[in-house]
This record gives C-alpha cells, sequence and structure tokens, in this order.
C-alpha cells in the first residue's frame, strides 16, 4: 500500500523500492509484481515491466479481468501483439465472454492484420450475446477496416433491416436508436459524393489555396498530386475528416506514391486519438523509415508514454536523416530530449556538429551555452559567448554574459577586467544607442558588478 500511494504521488523510485522490499517478503503476493509492473512502466521500462506481469499472472490463477485486460495492453504496447492475444483468450475461456476482454482483443487482432480472426470472434459474440445487434456493427466496421466495403455494406443494411424489424419497443430504446441512426449515417456515406470542389470557411488560413485546389480538381479529378496537396491545406485549417477523405482518394488514384499515412497520423493526433495516430505512424514508418517529420512525432509520442530510449533513437534517427542541414526546432527538441534523460554530453555533441555543419546559429550557441554551464564546462561556455559577441549585432548583452561567466568560474580579475572593458565600450557608444533601456539597464548591471568587484584598499 505505501508503494502504491508513492506512486500515485509521483514519486516512481521510492515506489519501486518499497514495492521491492514487499516482494522480497512475500516473493508469492502477486499483487506486489503487478503493482511494480505499473511503477516499471512509468519509469520507461518496458520489458521489466512485461516480466512482472508474466510473475503476477502465473502467481495469481484467478486473475480478475482487470489485470488480464492490463498485462495484455503492455504486450501489445511493447510490440508483443501475439503474447497479448493469447493471454486475452486464456482470460476468455476461464472467465467466459467477458465484453470487454472480447473487444480488447478484436482492437490487437486487427492491429495485427488478423481481420479473420477478429471477424470470426465477432460472429461468435453475435451469436451468444444477449444482444446481438452491437455486435452486428462491430462486423461491419471490422469488415470496412479491412478493405470490405461491399461486404461491410451490406452488413450496415441487414442491421438496418433488424432493427426496422424489432418491436416498437425495442426499437424506441435509446442504445437501438442510436445503433439505427449509425447505420443510416454509414449507409448514406457510402452514396458516392462529388468531393472535386468542397465548401471551404471564410476564416481559413488555406482558403485561397484550397479554393484554387477546387478549381485543378473540377478541371483534373484524377490528379491524384492534388489530392495529396489539398490534404496537407485541410489539415494545416483544422479540417480533419475532410483531409482523411482526401488522402483516401490520393491513394484510390495513386497507392503507396504519397505519405498519406503521416497526414492521417496527424489528422488523428490534432482530433484527440492518439492511439490511432500512434499504430498509423508505425505502419507509415516501416515503408518510410527515414522520414523526417514522421520519426520526430513518434518520439515525442514515445516520451508521454515513457519509452525513453526509444524516443532517442528516433530523435538520432532523425538527425542523422537530415544530414547537416536539420531544422533549428529539430535540433533543439533533440538536444532538450537528450540532456533531460542523461545524455547531457551528447546533447552538446549534437549541437557542436550542426554548428559545425551550419555556422553559428544564435539559438543553438545559446543552446550549447546553456548545457555547458549545467555540467560546469566554464571554458567552453566563455568561448561559446566569445563567439556569439562576434556574430550579434547587438554584442553588449554577451559581454556582459561573458563577465558573469568569468565571475562563476572564479577567474574574479578577469571578471572585472571584462566588466571595465563593457563601460568602455557603452560609454563609447554614441548618445542616442546609449540612451536606448536595454544599453540603460546594462550600464546599471555593469556599474553595479564593478562596484562589488573592487579589489581590497591594502593596509597601510
Amino acid at each position: 500500500l505505501k508503494g502504491q500511494a508513492l506512486e500515485l504521488s509521483g514519486r516512481l523510485t521510492e515506489a519501486r523500492s518499497s514495492i521491492d522490499e514487499h516482494i522480497i517478503r512475500f516473493p508469492d503476493h502477486g499483487r506486489g509484481y503487478s503493482s511494480r509492473a505499473r511503477v516499471l512502466l512509468k519509469l520507461g521500462l518496458q520489458e521489466e515491466a512485461l516480466a512482472d506481469y508474466r510473475t503476477a499472472l502465473s502467481k495469481t490463477p484467478d486473475a480478475e479481468p482487470d489485470l488480464v485486460q492490463e498485462a495484455a495492453m503492455a504486450m501489445a504496447a511493447a510490440g508483443h501483439d501475439e503474447e497479448a492475444i493469447a493471454l486475452l483468450d486464456s482470460g476468455l475461456k476461464r472467465l467466459g465472454e467477458i465484453p470487454s476482454l472480447m473487444l480488447k482483443a478484436l482492437e490487437f487482432e486487427v492491429k495485427a492484420g488478423r481481420f479473420d480472426s477478429a471477424l470470426s470472434r465477432a460472429e461468435a459474440m453475435k451469436k451468444s450475446a444477449p444482444r446481438p445487434e452491437p455486435w452486428m456493427a462491430k462486423r461491419a466496421e471490422l469488415l470496412a477496416q479491412a478493405g470490405r466495403n461491399e461486404e461491410s455494406r451490406s452488413d450496415w443494411q441487414a442491421l438496418a433491416v433488424h432493427l426496422e424489424n424489432l418491436p416498437n419497443l425495442e426499437r424506441g430504446s435509446n442504445s437501438m436508436s442510436l445503433l439505427m441512426e449509425q447505420a443510416k449515417n454509414i449507409l448514406a456515406k457510402g452514396e458516392k459524393t462529388d468531393r472535386r470542389s468542397i465548401p471551404v470557411r471564410v476564416d481559413a488560413l488555406h482558403e485561397e489555396e484550397i479554393q484554387l485546389m477546387n478549381q485543378h480538381l473540377t478541371a483534373t479529378p484524377d490528379g491524384a498530386s492534388i489530392w495529396n496537396q489539398r490534404s496537407l491545406l485541410l489539415l494545416a485549417d483544422g479540417e480533419f475528416q475532410q483531409a482523411l477523405l482526401d488522402c483516401d482518394e490520393a491513394d484510390r488514384l495513386a497507392p503507396g506514391k504519397f505519405p498519406t499515412d503521416y497526414v492521417r497520423c496527424q489528422a488523428f493526433l490534432a482530433s484527440g486519438d492518439s492511439e490511432k495516430a500512434r499504430a498509423t505512424l508505425d505502419e507509415f514508418l516501416k515503408t518510410h523509415p527515414d522520414h523526417v517529420h514522421g520519426l520526430v512525432t513518434r518520439a515525442r509520442l514515445e516520451l508521454q508514454s515513457h519509452q525513453i530510449e526509444t524516443a532517442l533513437a528516433d530523435f538520432r534517427t532523425a538527425l542523422k536523416s537530415s544530414g547537416g542541414k536539420a531544422e533549428i526546432d529539430l535540433i533543439q527538441e533533440a538536444a532538450a530530449a537528450l540532456a533531460a534523460n542523461g545524455c547531457r554530453d551528447e546533447a552538446i555533441e549534437t549541437l557542436d556538429a550542426q554548428i559545425t555543419s551550419q555556422g553559428n546559429i544564435p539559438a543553438l550557441l545559446a543552446r550549447s551555452l546553456e548545457l555547458d554551464i549545467a555540467a560546469g564546462k566554464f571554458d567552453a561556455a566563455i568561448s561559446r559567448v566569445e563567439d556569439l559577441a562576434k556574430n550579434s549585432p547587438q554584442p553588449e548583452p554577451w559581454m556582459a554574459k561573458r563577465a558573469e561567466l568569468l565571475g562563476q568560474a572564479g577567474r574574479t580579475a578577469e571578471a572585472r577586467a571584462a566588466w571595465l572593458a563593457l563601460r568602455s565600450h557603452l560609454d563609447s557608444l554614441p548618445n542616442l544607442q546609449r540612451g536606448q533601456p536595454s544599453i540603460s539597464a546594462l550600464a546599471q548591471q555593469t556599474k553595479a558588478a564593478i562596484s562589488t568587484s573592487q579589489p581590497p584598499i591594502p593596509v597601510q
């Protein structure tokens, strides 16, 4: 209980230590292992967590559905889809056809591309469930996901007919009404609509560009590249469903030619469906392993789910794929991730390599300076500041920074000399420039620094 309380308060290292001690005292307590597994997952230690889940299950032969589902989800998140499905199947055999476990098994089978198994499972549930209608809808959805659109449409039609034939009291219930509405909407969408020219919001950022794409598509409806371009514009304007439909059309006209799955991933992310975004992105990166923005997006998702090592690996691959011309934002983000997760020296090396390749970019020099100071590398930091002072249109702030760093490094005499040099420099500026607020503030800072660094008066 102490370990669980520490976990809930975010003190994960202490939580792990507490549960470790508990397991030493009670090595056959299954809940101890499942509690430690949750902590290990939050620490990003996936394989260790899975080992604890397996032990927890082996020591809890009558495991409840929640533990079975929790362990299966951890296995699937680590890429062990087959093991997750096998665990759910054993749970279903032991506990009976519990809907939550059945739905999770369906989800993992779809993720693994085992649509026939998923369909068989849904068919079995349709026959045995007290209400078959939700499983009829699920089977129709699975057929659509498998690309079997005609069969899916046929199943939706069968569901609509089935619902129409129910007694009035049943047909009027909330759940049946919702299913009827869903079936009708999907059947209506199945009718081929002309999407060559779509309405555009008047406040859309890319209104003119989308209107232009509409004109091009009206004239050339088979232009796959135009559908792809419009999907990107729609995505940028927050029209996620429209963007997804344009991706489908681009893929229909030119299968595999455009990175449409990356657009889909961004649309899922923007609409809050991170699980579907991650699955789509993983598939996309199998065929586009060097897609820089795809790698960075996945790295962010991995950081959110505490998959630290895989996230850092994706950042490294993204930088490597960019060569010596990586985007500044990417370099800074990758360096920040490395530094925050115990790889500060590598972060500094990464920044140095890009500075060597791309030149003394102030943003990169400033980030390197920050990491040098944090690592106590004052000589390197002072050298960077000198570079910044030389390359900046306004060197005065960097001259002050150099003086501060000399003081932090314990080089008192050099720090005082640097402050005096800055005072002379400021005094030599034209009146108009010297009167600027930023320069006036520096002059005050310099005066204060010189007064506090006065050498002691020798005793006569």
